[in-house]
């Protein structure tokens, strides 16, 4: 099963040992050609950072042009920016004993996380600069190789000779890789160019790292390594690279690290490196779905290359052109100087002058025999040398201001105050404005020594001496799990933010000359910032006297506060004064409406009750009508009865009936007469039966119109 054959494959000490020979020369040999290809893609960078460096390293070379022993001085712009740089670097990276800075995240109500953050913090800051060899030295030197080259390696890794994690500097011509990668952890190879004496790879080969080869097979090599053919002892060059390989042939490349004597292409060591933990598998567990691979390198990048490539640009490239044409121009300034000091010129074959070459010294002559003062000035003719040229010079000095200003060197940041007596903030402001290029690369640096800190980390998870860690901690609480990566993070103690001691200082100045800050604290911040260890700080500003009465100043401050506060009081009195009389005022107003509120109740009270009267006197005078319709009728009907039978008897025939018939009152309905003197109120015609008596309809009711016109009596047949 693939499976287990990766596992054995990641458990092996050399995996070469498993591999047939003709399988190993193939894998050697693809090391070897790849190695050129990325080679070939840095071409360009290598030529111009190898220019770049001899100028910063101020390599003399003897000039023959103009003449022999021209001058060829060669302007310090390169190894000023480097020196400048890295002395402003290397104190913020390295703080007195503190190097790393342990933070940690969520809550931390008993203490116990700032704790465990101080132990981790303490303990990598010792392994850096006592544990770990060379490191504290190797950084210097990387900070000075970095603004020269724009690009420097280190390797972290545990050596299992001297078991303990060991940092090597790598310079930027060791370490291989394709200029069109974007970062190292997408890189298909790191190559690690090494140079390894016979005895060290004797050394491996009995360890049982590297594979048992005879040493004199393997023939040193000394193409690129600058030493001597005949020197016995020279080394051989190995590569060591960091790659893929498919040794499970499961179809998906595993990362290895394969190491390759360069002459005779021999495989000398294969190991993975990838832990079982960063192994991951499919679903159903019968294959590998991803390999997270363990990264050895961490490279620092000084100013980000414009076209994207992955080697940086650094002042030897960025400043070569320029510190080129500022050598030449100088150069020519000073053979223009000499040429005009020494002149030079003909002097006529018949001019005799007794002695053989002249003698050039201050206060002494040549002595010309027979030879007067005209025929001398015509016998000899001086060549038209000029003397240097200003304009020259200015433009030199152009350029040097330019040269300047991009190697981020100016007076303030030189520690040269640009007036007596300035103020903490001008200065706070003019080194962060000198400082602006700067930061940037600042922030890179920190990032790069970050990533370096979180391989430390990761070592001392998996390798740590328990026994050293606690003797060294003198702490019970101190152990292993102490390196887990939940909840904390390990960073530079450097802020990214402050990049100089120079701008830390100002800062603390700006802040002590405020009035309002407690002076004790701001002083123990200033002379943190100046390095003072803790326990002298704590001599030179012991604890106020509680009882002590405040300086002048501060009284001062107090007295004005005092009285601001006062003033305040009263204006905020007298604004609660206002407030209160437009409240009672309100008050007034809600109380005469109130009153008008009553008034318009009682008067809508003797509205209704005039109403209710109304309605009332309505209803008499409807019943008052009804009662007189009909009895009006009741009366017509009784005449016509009467006037009917009076002609009854005066007449016998009935012809007269039908006669008088046409004027017969109507007749009243029982309905009618057995509501007249009842209790219920019958509607007069043309009027409803309960009609509704609105406040607008009050006149209606009083005898203007209506029911109040029931005088009028109906017609009589």
């Amino acid at each position: 099963m693939s499976i287990d054959k990766l596992l054995k494959l990641q458990r092996s000490d050399n995996i070469a040992d498993l591999l047939d020979e003709t399988e190993l020369n193939k894998i050697g040999q693809k090391v070897i050609d790849e190695t050129e290809i990325d080679e070939k893609s840095r071409a360009a960078w290598m030529e111009i950072v190898s220019k770049g460096m001899d100028i910063a390293k101020q390599v003399y070379d003897e000039k023959t042009t103009p003449w022999r022993g021209a001058a060829n001085v060669k302007f310090p712009l390169i190894a000023n920016g480097a020196i400048t740089f890295a002395a402003r670097e290397y104190p913020q990276i390295i703080r007195g004993e503190k190097v790393v800075e342990a933070a940690i995240s969520g809550k931390d109500p008993d203490g116990s996380k700032a704790e465990r953050a101080n132990r981790i913090s303490k303990f990598m800051s010792w392994q850096l600069l006592r544990d770990i060899p060379g490191w504290e030295l190797d950084t210097d030197r990387l900070l000075h190789m970095l603004a020269v080259v724009g690009t420097v390696f280190r390797k972290a890794y545990f050596s299992p000779i001297l078991t303990k994690p060991v940092f090597e500097l790598c310079a930027p011509d060791k370490i291989i890789v394709n200029n069109k990668i974007q970062s190292l952890e997408t890189a298909r190879r790191i190559t690690h160019k090494l140079d390894m004496y016979s005895n060290d790879i004797v050394e491996r080969m009995r360890m049982g790292l590297y594979c048992d080869i005879e040493i004199d097979k393997l023939r040193p090599g000394y193409e690129n390594t600058g030493y001597d053919p005949l020197d016995p002892d020279a080394p051989h060059e190995i590569y060591e690279q960091h790659r893929y390989l498919d040794l499970d042939e499961d179809g998906y490349q595993e990362p290895y690290i394969v190491t390759v004597h360069k002459n005779s292409g021999k495989v000398l060591r294969i190991v993975s490196r990838f832990s079982v933990n960063n192994i991951q598998y499919t679903s159903d567990n019968k294959k590998v779905k991803c390999i997270v691979p363990d990264q050895y390198f961490t490279d620092f990048h000084f100013i980000p290359a414009p076209d994207g490539s992955f080697y940086s640009l650094g002042f030897g490239t960025l400043l070569y052109p320029l510190n080129r044409s500022i050598n030449t121009i100088m150069n020519q300034l000073l053979d223009a100087g000499t040429l005009s000091n020494m002149q030079s010129g003909l002097i006529s074959s018949g001019l005799r002058i007794k002695g053989g070459e002249l003698k050039v010294e201050p206060g002494y002559f040549n002595k010309a025999e027979g030879v007067g003062r005209s025929d001398l000035q015509n016998n000899v003719m001086l060549f038209p040398f000029r003397e240097p040229s200003r304009v020259l010079y200015e433009l030199l000095g152009l350029m040097i201001e330019v040269g300047k200003e991009l190697a981020s060197v100016s007076d303030i940041l030189q520690g040269q105050m640009p007036t007596q007596n300035s103020p903490a903030t001008t200065v706070l402001a003019l080194i962060k404005q000198g400082l602006t290029q700067y930061n940037a690369i600042h922030k890179r640096v920190l990032n790069a020594f970050k990533s370096e800190f979180d391989k430390l980390f990761l070592m001392n998870s998996r390798n740590l001496d328990s026994v050293k860690y606690l003797t060294l901690m003198d702490d019970p609480q101190a152990s292993k799990e102490d390196f887990d990566p939940t909840n904390l993070d390990v960073r530079p103690v450097a802020d990214p933010n402050m990049s100089s001691d120079a701008q830390r200082l100002a800062r603390e100045q700006a802040i002590m000359q405020l009035p309002t800050v407690d002076p004790v604290i701001a002083t123990k911040r200033y002379l943190d910032a100046l390095e003072v260890p803790s326990q002298e700080i704590e001599k030179l500003v012991p604890a106020p006297d509680p009882n002590a009465p405040p300086p002048p100043e501060v009284q001062k401050i107090m007295a004005e506060t005092k009285k601001a506060a006062a003033e305040a009081t009263s204006t905020m009195l007298e604004h609660k004064a206002k407030a209160v009389e437009l409240e009672m005022m309100t008050r007034e107003q809600q109380l005469k409406a109130a009153e008008l509120d009553m008034k318009l109740r009682e008067g809508h009270a003797q509205v209704d009750v005039l109403i209710a009267t109304a309605q009332n006197l309505r209803a008499q005078a409807m019943k008052a009508w009804n009662e007189a319709n009909a009895v009006g009728k009741k009366l017509q009907l009784e005449a016509y009865m009467e006037a009917l039978d009076k002609l009854d008897n005066e007449n016998p025939q009935s012809e007269h009936r039908e006669a008088v018939e046409m004027f017969k009152p109507p007749e009243v309905s029982e309905n009618e007469i057995s509501t007249v003197g009842s209790s219920g109120s019958p509607s007069m015609e043309g009027e409803p039966s309960n009609p509704e008596i609105l406040p607008a309809d009050i006149g209606a009711a009083t005898g203007n119109g209506g029911p109040a016109d029931i005088g009028s009596v109906p017609p009589q047949a």
